[in-house]
């Protein structure tokens, strides 16, 4: 008995898998597309997630609605019965959900400011440009899902190591960009300036190419990962101190 309190308390500490049973008690049964609309989910992963981890709480009926079953619904009546501590004032947003979409304007404006700075330079075309916009506005509904991933369903462990990849891979992204976007920008402002091709066959060349695809990345994702090391790989989604 006390097993299965400590596994239904493990699967009902998540806000969403909350609302997702407080939704379904409500409706008595809802659609897929219904249920992800009154969530406010910009990704059906996430739904698929949590719909999953829920287990045996809902099924489907005849009509393929979303419905709880005899557990799901005892469920529902303890988070009624004992509502406090238990976060159902789904209209009070997480801790973290200002400061997520503060740094996203943020990224999206950097971004966005990238891409008009190498379309205006001639690097990309429109079709290039509008791809590039599109794919930045669409990674927002990962980000989110990660972001909630990240601080309301990983355990510490699991957090370590994706910021400990994260340091890695912004290494490798820092690397990157400084080898073809910042290199490449400065030439290009040389060049207008001083009238000629300044530095065009040395950025070009076989050896400068394979310095910004393999050893750039790789020496900037040591020397990140060593600063994180020293932070002990602390991010804003993990604090080695909590």
């Amino acid at each position: 008995m006390s097993d299965g309190f400590a596994s239904l308390h493990k699967i009902l500490k998540d806000e969403t898998r909350r609302k997702i049973l407080c939704i379904i008690d409500e409706k008595g049964g809802i659609g897929y597309t219904d249920l992800m609309s009154a969530l406010g989910f910009l990704t059906t992963g996430l739904l698929n997630y949590h719909l999953k981890i829920l287990g045996d709480l809902v099924s489907k009926n005849e009509t393929r609605q979303y419905v709880l079953t005899e557990k799901g619904k005892l469920a529902s009546r303890l988070l009624k019965e004992f509502p406090q501590g238990n976060a159902l004032h789904f209209g009070v947003k997480p801790k973290w959900w200002r400061r997520f979409w503060i740094e996203i304007s943020i990224a999206l404006a950097v971004i966005s400011l990238s891409l008009f700075t190498v379309f205006f330079l001639g690097y990309v075309d429109a079709t290039g440009l509008y791809r590039g916009l599109v794919t930045a506005v669409l990674s927002v509904g990962f980000a989110y899902m990660m972001q909630h991933l990240l601080r309301d369903v990983f355990s510490k462990k699991r957090r370590l190591f994706i910021a400990k990849t994260a340091y890695i891979a912004g290494g490798i992204a820092l690397g990157l960009w400084v080898a073809y976007f910042a290199v490449g920008i400065l030439l290009v402002g040389i060049s207008r300036l001083s009238g000629t091709r300044f530095g065009y066959d040395f950025f070009w060349s076989i050896g400068y190419q394979l310095f910004a695809l393999i050893a750039a990345p790789i020496l900037s994702s040591i020397a990140i990962y060593r600063f994180g090391k020293k932070r002990r790989f602390k991010t804003p989604n993990y604090n080695p101190d909590d």
